[in-house]
């Protein structure tokens, strides 16, 4: 406000850095944006782009987030700058992920031969759920290259890990998916950088142990929550709040079941994250049918499939279909499963 920008941008920067590791990311993408507003040498602006863009994607401004990366990257090109360019670039692609732009992501991976590309590949694939054995490829290959690093980081080995477990539970062996996530949770744990890492970990460990059946898998997704809240970790609360949901669900507790989904819908509609708005509107409409409300089921389930179907998410569309079978004219359930 006095006009000293000078002396201010430094203060600016070292407020936001304080701001992220207390994960305050509105405070923190404050800051970045104001130290960003005065501070001219592009190798400092190179670092807050990164900085302000990990601080978005964290705290749901993960379509801003891009274009943050996005700026990073056309900066690390033009300054030389390898090694921000190869930060740049993986970061860029899990922005794009979160918003289920897969082709984009695929697109980008081609460009290098990285471990992180080939990881983004193998997730853009698993997620579309169209080609999960190259899905699996592109990830062992990930791994292979990760594996020549000394030592190699714990957290980017844990979530290769992890996606390979999705890979193993979209294939219908969820014995196998559960040891694989249990493996990744072991590897994130070795790290106090991979607590995004853990999370996921933990949520998928419980969703797949509650299908199987299995008591304990409330405890994991309990304590996934805790610490996703003690993170300021939104995107991977969505889908905690979802999993404790299905368990309520299964135990015919609708109304704890639905609360669970409403705040998850919410948050992913202010985070816009198409996938999980989808899958949380779907699981609305299975509250809905459980209470014999079963237009309204229709309608959700309606509504969430076209969303799935449009993003290309095959195996989440396929799910829902299964779903939507049961409440509609034997005609057309028939339609629906084949």
């Amino acid at each position: 406000e006095g006009n000293a920008v000078d002396r201010a941008a430094p203060y600016a920067l070292r407020a936001a850095q304080h701001a992220a590791s207390l994960a305050a990311w509105k405070e923190a993408i404050t800051f970045y944006e104001q130290a960003l507003s005065v501070i001219r040498d592009p190798r400092k602006q190179l670092e807050i782009y990164l900085a302000l863009g990990n601080a978005q994607m964290n705290g749901g401004s993960v379509t801003m987030s891009s274009e943050s990366f996005r700026s990073a990257l056309a900066l690390a090109q033009h300054l030389n700058a390898a090694a921000q360019e190869s930060a740049a670039r993986p970061l860029l692609e899990q922005s794009l992920l979160l918003q289920g732009r897969y082709a984009e992501v695929i697109a980008l991976a081609q460009l290098t031969d990285s471990v992180e590309s080939e990881m983004y590949w193998g997730i853009a694939l698993s997620l579309e759920g169209a080609d999960l054995i190259g899905a699996d490829e592109h990830l062992q290959k990930a791994e292979t290259l990760l594996a020549s690093a000394d030592p190699a980081p714990r957290s980017t080995l844990a979530q290769i890990r992890f996606e390979r477990g999705n890979v193993a539970a979209q294939q219908g062996d969820l014995t196998r998916a559960v040891e694989i996530y249990k493996n990744a949770l072991a590897t994130a744990e070795e790290s106090s950088e991979a607590w995004a890492q853990q999370i996921l970990a933990l949520n998928n460990i419980a969703y797949h142990l509650h299908l199987l059946n299995d008591a304990s898998a409330s405890d994991y997704a309990e304590r996934g929550l805790k610490l996703a809240r003690e993170r300021g970790a939104l995107f991977q609360q969505t889908y905690l709040l979802s999993t404790l949901g299905e368990i309520a669900l299964a135990q015919n507790d609708l109304d704890r079941a639905q609360n669970f989904f409403d705040e998850g819908l919410l948050m992913a509609t202010q985070l816009s994250i198409p996938e999980r708005i989808a899958g949380l509107t779907a699981n609305l409409g299975l509250v809905a049918a459980k209470r014999g409300e079963t237009s309204v089921a229709i309608h959700r389930l309606s509504t969430a499939l076209a969303q799935a179907d449009s993003l290309h998410t095959h195996h989440l569309a396929a799910q829902i279909r299964i779903w939507l079978a049961p409440l509609l004219p034997r005609d057309e359930a028939k339609m629906r499963l084949n």
